[in-house]
């Protein structure tokens, strides 16, 4: 029966992406002023299966129906299914159905809200990655997911009645205001590749409907790992406490014999092997070999021959590398051998691919070097891009955030400071050029609109059609630019008679007489901060951008909108604080030796800590200066050579006077009658040649 206009909700939002079925049915109820159950039910025409004391197991299951939703919501049956479980269920050649769905999902999703405070304020909906279990914490905001209430203590039910997103059933305390702890570095790394692996199996993708080819060669690879580790099922099963059939099922991708084998069991096995689930699990819409292990023998196959024609392994390497890059994955000589069967020094048996490979990784590859440096740029790339594709703001701490790393991490590294400088600059004017073209058009429209309703076109009426304030046209040239010389062509044109038109020519006149204003206010500018910078200084006041912009009475804002300005005034920066590290440490240093003057007087060791305990600031700090910690060390190195000489003379006269005490005494002088005098060892005097003299001296007395 078709629906009719007036059965729309009133309110029907889209889902959001990687939104959940249970978030986006509480949004759409909440916003409908839908107060039960029942209520929902009637409305969409669902079946009986959703009901209050079921719904915490079923719902985020794909449906056998929607019944009216996508009606009555303008939303397709196939987004409807992105906020289900359906992908990841038909990435493993599994029924759809929700009893056979919750068996294979089985200890990997929550049966209660699981949700991450911030993201509920910034984003307000439920993500579908949050019901696995896997994933303990956000990536966006580098904290741990709650599963209970942090007001009550109590745990959240899915959905609730009447629907309240983001609200406690039980004590109605807001969960956006609950506490939560931060991330450690590592636990960081381990939330990114769990959500970039969630992210990819609950989304659509081509080997959705290859489920048992997917299946046979994810076993494939699994069980090549586990040869390259040389490890049997047995122990693997003991260690991940699961039965040995299973991880047989797996390995063989029989789709007909997989009872028992659920998520759980794929994710432990990836997890073990140290290699992301999802990547394997790609392999299956692509049509690379994978090495096949002869599990009837002790000895694995050897990797195949790739020809020994130079063209023709060019031509299997680029090759790789286009699936590669399709994958989305980073060319890495170990990733282009797997596809080739070979091993990787095998492909570098000729010049031109050995070319072609470090053009493609974009690095030399080195054998066993320390490429810290070399990962972290391709992080940094690879999040830089990420937000591209997103649309998303990028700045240092959104780079930091998307690659998963410390933001403190990528000041070490100039190198990568460049990159999302660069970034950032593209970003920048990006948005420059996109608010300057719907800006244009908007004066275009504000100006037909004021001409067909015989109003007076000036920049005043302009702003208020377009909702713009003029400070804010001023800061885009072109725009403004544009609407000056509009009003006033239609202003010429208006008193004689005649139809205004501002041809392209005036346009690019206008505009470069705009940017050479803005280059004298640039330079203008930049005297001043150079100005106001030299006149902090000599306050003894510390030079920031706030302190300069205030300085000015000007907005950072407004200083970070001219580029060159924005480059004069970060260097400015920089280069006091250099100056203000190069004082701390010159006036570090004449402490340092006043110290070290002071410990000596007063008959004290000289070390590290003895000293930063005078200066009155942790010893790990002096290694944050190059120049303090260079003399500190080679102050500890004369002390510690002083030290050495200074008990070498007291064992030299130590051993003298027991020489003389046992000659007097009429005893024989050796090694042993020695060590027992003085309480040194035998192996000291012996490896210190101590009694050399004394034996040459007492030739009868043999030591």
């Amino acid at each position: 029966m078709p629906i009719d206009y007036f059965d729309i909700l009133p309110s029907h939002p889209p889902p959001m992406p990687l939104e959940s079925l249970a978030s986006y049915i509480t949004r759409l109820a909440q916003a409908n002023d839908i107060q039960s159950m029942s209520g929902l039910v009637a409305l969409l025409s669902l079946e009986d299966r959703i009901h209050s004391s079921t719904v915490g197991f079923f719902v985020d299951l794909p449906p056998v129906s929607f019944g009216a939703l996508p009606e009555v919501a303008i939303c397709s049956d196939a987004r409807l299914l992105e906020t289900t479980f359906y992908h990841l269920i038909r990435k493993f050649n599994r029924s759809p159905f929700p009893q056979p769905a919750s068996r294979f999902l089985a200890a990997s999703v929550a049966q209660r809200l699981r949700y991450c405070p911030v993201c509920l304020i910034e984003f307000g909906y439920y993500s579908l990655c949050w019901r696995f279990t896997m994933l303990t914490g956000c990536i966006y905001h580098l904290c741990h997911l709650l599963e209970k209430c942090g007001h009550c203590g109590q745990m959240v039910p899915l959905i609730v009645w009447p629907p309240k997103l983001g609200i406690c059933p039980r004590c109605n305390g807001d969960l956006r205001t609950c506490p939560t702890s931060l991330l450690t570095a590592i636990e960081r790394r381990y939330v990114f590749e769990r959500h970039q692996e969630l992210e990819f199996l609950l989304s659509s993708h081509p080997c959705d409907m290859q489920g048992e080819k997917v299946l046979q060669l994810l076993g494939q690879q699994l069980a090549y790992l586990r040869k390259t580790r040389q490890e049997s099922r047995q122990d693997i099963a003991q260690t991940i406490k699961e039965p040995l059939y299973k991880l047989e099922i797996v390995e063989s991708g029989d789709t007909m014999r997989r009872s028992g084998v659920t998520l759980q069991t794929y994710i432990k096995y990836a997890q073990y092997l140290q290699t992301p689930l999802f990547r394997l699990v790609s392999i299956g819409s692509n049509d690379e070999a994978v090495t096949v292990w002869d599990e009837g023998s002790s000895n694995r196959v050897k990797p195949q021959e790739i020809g020994e024609d130079e063209d023709e392994l060019l031509a299997k390497v680029r090759e790789a590398v286009e699936i590669i890059k399709r994958r989305g994955e980073p060319v890495t000589k170990t990733s282009v051998a797997r596809i080739l069967q070979t091993y990787p020094k095998a492909m570098y048996r000729f010049d031109s691919v050995k070319a072609f490979l470090e053009q493609a990784i974009g690095t030399p590859v080195r054998y066993n070097s320390n490429c810290a440096e070399e990962e972290l740029l391709s992080k940094v790339k690879l999040a830089v891009e990420h937000l591209k594709l997103k649309g998303s703001p990028i700045s240092q701490k959104a780079v930091a955030r998307a690659a998963c790393m410390n933001e403190g991490k990528l000041r070490h590294y100039s190198s990568a400071r460049a990159i999302i400088d660069r970034a950032v600059e593209e970003y920048r004017a990006r948005q420059l050029e996109q608010r300057e073209e719907k800006l244009i058009n908007g004066i275009r429209e504000a100006i037909h609109t004021l001409k067909s309703n015989g109003e007076t076109v000036t920049r005043t009426s302009v702003s208020r059609e377009i909702h713009v304030g003029l400070k804010d046209l001023k800061l885009c040239p072109r725009a403004w630019v544009f609407l000056d010389q509009l009003v006033l062509a239609w202003h010429g044109k208006r008193t004689q008679g005649e139809e205004w038109e501002l041809s392209p020519c005036v346009q690019e006149e206008a505009y470069d007489k705009k940017m050479r204003q803005v280059q004298q206010r640039e330079e203008t500018l930049i005297q001043q901060i150079s100005a106001a910078a030299e006149e902090l200084q000599a306050r003894d006041v510390r030079v920031t951008k706030e302190a300069l912009a205030g300085f000015l009475k000007v907005s950072i804002g407004k200083l970070k909108l001219y580029p060159r300005v924005r480059a004069h005034l970060d260097q400015t920066v920089k280069d006091a604080k250099e100056k203000q590290f190069n004082r701390r440490e010159e006036g570090l240093l004449i402490r340092i030796e006043l110290a070290v003057q002071q410990l000596e007087a007063q008959g004290k060791s000289v070390i590290a800590r003895s000293i930063a305990e005078l200066l009155h600031i942790p010893w790990n700090s002096l290694k944050y200066y190059p120049r303090t910690w260079v003399v500190v060390k080679q102050i500890l190195s004369e002390q510690a050579e002083r030290g050495v000489q200074s008990r070498e003379a007291r064992l030299v006269a130590l051993v003298k006077s027991s020489v003389e005490r046992l000659r007097s005494s009429g005893e024989p002088v050796n090694y042993r009658t020695v060590s027992e005098l003085t309480g040194i060892s035998v192996r000291t005097l012996r490896r210190r040649n101590l009694l050399l003299e004394i034996m040459e001296e007492t030739p009868k007395n043999p030591l």
